[in-house]
């Protein structure tokens, strides 16, 4: 599969999985080097910790994911995805879903025949997979519904709601009509029209029986241009999601954890050609998009690290452009550093 996956990103190929077909395994992993990587509705796309076969007992060997993570990372995949991939002993299967390969950044085109664009009311799956567990459902459950609440409408979420939550749910302690999330989720949109969530790590599932619990932390942003405002930072939530008939959420909870905001209309050039340096150094600030949000200033603190400076990460700084744009400056990872750039400055 290894092998396999190398000699298609060496041509630019493409890789696809059918409706209904099912790659698994090595197969899985020879997709992987794609480009694009196309996936379906129905598609089963499954991956597995690496094994040996000694004598028809079967070990999960640690040099063989170490092979693995080699290659995950010789495609750009960031090291949480290769964890993630690999985390399911030799006897069972991770089934990868378009929610759950948004969450890991792994690109994949995504053909079902719809609108994909953002914004659009396409609705988000959460139908049973092949083979997948009740944690897969719940945490894909989980997944869709923080695509679908940055993604959709007004409208259009409140039709998701309706049919993805409970009649009932314990929703921020308090036990609520779903007509009341509904109406919730419209005041939310109507202060906030543009949102999104990102989640960096997998979150964590816990099931017994029928019912599972999902909690984890991301970062959000929430724009407003009417109000000229503009506020992201960190958060963490909790889900409860019911999967004996379909995957139904009967609880929902959540917590910002770090909060900033400005107006929305400013001068952004100091932090775009920030983010563009710290991108080019391989010290993964994120977007450029000129706000400085949790992963510019992670960025910052690990260009810090490389060039053992003692630059302000919490917001740009003029310091910090000069020694980014410095001539002499460390890379924050040796493949940045191996790459040819012309800089933009």
């Amino acid at each position: 599969g290894i092998e396999s996956g190398k000699a298609i990103r060496l041509r630019q190929l493409a890789t696809a999985v059918a409706d209904g077909d099912v790659c698994a395994s090595a197969c899985a992993l020879a997709w992987l080097g794609g480009a694009p990587r196309i996936l379906q509705p129905k598609s089963n796309v499954g991956f597995h910790a690496a094994y040996s076969d000694e004598n028809g007992v079967v070990r999960e060997t640690g040099s063989g994911n170490a092979r693995t993570g080699a290659y995950l990372n010789t495609l750009g995949l960031p090291e949480n995805a290769a964890m993630t991939l690999m985390s399911k002993p030799p006897d069972d299967m991770l089934w990868l879903t378009p929610q759950l390969a948004s969450v890991l950044k792994i690109k994949i085109l995504y053909i079902d025949g719809q609108d994909s664009s953002p914004g659009s009311e396409r609705p988000v799956s959460t139908t049973r997979q092949h083979g997948a567990s009740n944690d897969e459902l719940a945490l894909n459950l989980v997944l869709a519904n923080l695509e679908a609440a940055g993604r959709m409408s007004p409208d259009g979420y409140a039709r998701y709601i309706e049919d993805n939550y409970a009649p009932t749910v314990s929703y921020f302690g308090r036990l609520t009509a779903r007509a009341e999330v509904v109406a919730g989720s419209r005041r939310y949109k109507a202060r906030w029209p543009i949102v999104s969530y990102s989640i960096s790590t997998r979150p964590n599932v816990s099931c017994g029986g029928s019912s599972c619990e999902v909690w984890g932390d991301g970062e959000f942003s929430a724009k407003s241009p009417q109000r000229n405002a503009h506020s992201w930072g960190t958060f963490s939530f909790y889900y409860r999601i019911e999967v004996s008939t379909r995957p139904l959420i009967v609880a929902e909870t959540s917590e910002v954890r770090q909060h900033e905001a400005a107006p929305l209309k400013r001068d952004r050039s100091l932090a775009e050609r920030m983010q563009r340096g710290l991108t080019i150094l391989g010290c993964e600030p994120g977007p450029v998009d000129g706000i400085w949000g949790p992963s510019s200033q992670a960025a910052m603190v690990r260009f810090n690290k490389a060039n053992k400076s003692l630059l302000p990460s919490s917001s740009p700084t003029q310091p910090a452009l000069d020694a980014i744009t410095s001539p002499t400056v460390g890379h924050c990872s040796q493949k940045s550093a191996n790459a040819h750039f012309e800089l933009p400055w």
